[in-house]
């Protein structure tokens, strides 16, 4: 018996659920398979294979639903107990693709405001020099001398100077 194909939609509706630890864990890619855009979700343990961070894919299109590289996915999500019928990395997926959909949008809105009637720009702020502190100042004096002093003794100390043969 085949499972009923989740849709966007319906995923939509349990992405309360997700955190944003979780959805940090989404990075939107490439898809080299079908020529469009996927998620690589990381490993939730945060485990990998010799240092290497294990990742899992997902995709959707509307025909097939969603599709996860997990083990769950691999069984065409036969076995998942949640109310959406697909395992939490397309959950987790589908909150970061709304989410980063939500930080687009108002970079996209054409301010209606007038330039003047916007909010002042921030100037620069000006570099100011720090007064020394009087432990820094006597720190630095006696740096100083003991630097001249270094520096009028002979090289090799005190000792005297012989070739050696």
């Amino acid at each position: 018996m085949q499972q009923p194909v989740t849709t966007w939609t319906q995923l939509e509706a349990y992405i309360n659920e997700v955190t944003a630890q979780q959805i940090a864990k989404c990075k939107r890619i490439s898809d080299p398979v079908n020529q469009g855009v996927c998620f690589a979700v990381e490993n939730e343990r945060g485990e990998g294979y010799e240092g290497e961070m294990f990742t899992y894919t997902v995709r959707y299109n509307s025909e097939d639903g969603f599709s996860c590289t997990c083990g769950a996915g691999a069984a065409k999500f036969a076995r998942i107990a949640h109310p959406s019928g697909v395992c939490k990395h397309c959950r987790w997926t589908v909150a970061a693709a709304l989410a980063e959909r939500a930080a687009i949008q108002p970079e996209q809105a054409a301010p209606t405001a007038e330039p003047e009637a916007a909010a002042p720009k921030a100037q620069p702020l000006k570099p100011t020099p720090l007064a020394p502190q009087p432990d820094q100042e006597e720190a630095r004096k006696q740096s100083e001398i003991d630097h001249e002093r270094r520096m009028r003794a002979p090289l090799n100390g005190n000792q005297g100077f012989r070739l050696e043969r």
